[in-house]
């Protein structure tokens, strides 16, 4: 996920400049080196940027807005993998990597000499004997820190095993890259489906909107990753539908909420600015950013053809068997569009609660927190009393600026 959304800045700005800016900044921010107006610009996102930097630019701002974020972070067994699981991985790249001088460096890694001690590990290592395999299986409880009986050292205790050698076993084997690469099924058990690892910023973002659906949705999802796929591509589409209205404030289940996924994705990308068209054309870079923003909007208009050929929620009879490798995409794709635009919603968010408008004038255009993007009609009054009457794309509304949460566009 971390590396996708490197690349779309990059693309977005043409050098990757920002994205190193982005990553120093929060880097000093987390150590509390940055000054004081470093900390308060990373709350000051203004909408007037927009016409200058590009909306991928400014999903990559808010990503190192939470103070939990984790740049580059690496991958690490997921916490409920199964032991057995996790045992048979380990084994198997001991057996396919190791010389004898690794032996003898992760002997001390882990503090465990006993392990290069064995009788038999690095004879038959050495002469490739036949018990070598075994051999491996033998130590492989003190390789990863399983608490061992006094009689025998190399069996386990009864009971729960406790593998508190792992995370150095982990980095040492690079286990997740030669699981990818050699043992995929493994991978996927230990790891899980990359879509896993956007699930936590979904939640996040679920508790923030306070959205009940949003959260099942992610549960739901959480499950089938690793178990059922058509289940898990009609959550995909589902949650995209959800987070698409709960953007737009459409809520319930009235007839105005009854849209056609691709007109739901456009008016919610025309609300957070990042449709194709308005993309500011003199910008540099701005025909790579509009690619790349008609590419989520295909992708999210996408999700609900395929969750109708693939995936559950329409009874069929006979229809085509989702592609594994395709699904998964498609799951992953979804789940990475829909928490980019959560997170210019956030950026969106952020601003607008602070930001009014003082004085307006027939023919402006404004950008509001909840309508959207509009036209000035009319204003009457001036200072406290000034109200304006605005055309939005579903409505016209007349405000009181002095309370309105909204922006000029540029």
């Amino acid at each position: 996920m971390i590396a996708k959304r490197k690349m779309l800045v990059t693309m977005a700005t043409g050098t990757g400049k920002t994205l190193t800016v982005v990553n120093e900044t929060y880097r000093l921010m987390k150590s509390g080196a940055a000054p004081p107006e470093t900390q308060r610009g990373r709350e000051t996102y203004l909408l007037s940027s927009c016409a200058s930097t590009s909306p991928l630019e400014a999903a990559a701002r808010v990503r190192c807005a939470p103070q939990g974020a984790h740049l580059g972070e690496e991958q690490r067994v997921r916490q409920d993998a199964p032991v057995n699981k996790i045992k048979l991985a380990v084994a198997r790249a001991l057996i396919a990597t190791m010389d004898e001088g690794r032996w003898r460096e992760l002997a001390l890694l882990v503090d465990d000499e006993a392990i290069v001690d064995h009788p038999r590990l690095l004879r038959s290592l050495y002469w490739q004997d036949s018990d070598y395999t075994p051999n491996v299986y033998a130590v492989l409880p003190r390789v990863l820190g399983v608490t061992t009986s006094d009689e025998d050292p190399f069996t386990p205790q009864r009971g729960e095993p406790r593998l508190t050698h792992l995370a150095v076993v982990e980095e040492f084997l690079d286990l997740g890259s030669w699981l990818a690469e050699h043992e995929p099924d493994l991978h996927h058990a230990l790891y899980g489906d990359d879509a896993g690892r956007l699930l936590p910023d979904l939640e996040a973002h679920a508790e923030l909107l306070d959205l009940d659906e949003a959260r099942d949705q992610v549960r739901r999802l959480r499950r089938d990753l690793s178990e059922d796929l058509p289940a898990a591509i009609g959550q995909a589409k589902e949650l995209v539908e959800t987070v698409c209205k709960a953007i737009l404030g459409l809520h319930g289940a009235g007839p105005e909420t009854q849209v056609d996924m691709p007109e739901l994705v456009k008016k919610v990308l025309l609300r957070l600015q990042l449709h194709p068209t308005q993309v500011n054309p003199a910008r540099e870079g701005a025909s790579d950013v509009r690619r790349v923003l008609q590419a989520v909007s295909h992708l999210l208009g996408a999700t609900a053809p395929y969750r109708n050929l693939f995936g559950t929620g329409h009874g069929r009879s006979g229809g085509p068997r989702v592609d594994d490798a395709a699904g998964r995409f498609m799951v992953r794709a979804a789940l990475d569009a829909v928490t980019f635009l959560l997170d210019v919603h956030q950026v969106w968010q952020e601003q607008f609660r602070r930001s009014r408008v003082e004085s307006l004038s027939a023919g402006d255009r404004v950008i509001h927190l909840t309508f959207g993007e509009g036209s000035v009609v009319d204003v009457a009054g001036t200072g406290d009393s000034a109200e304006a009457t605005i055309t939005f794309a579903d409505s016209t509304k007349r405000l009181m600026l002095r309370y309105a949460p909204m922006a000029l566009v540029p």
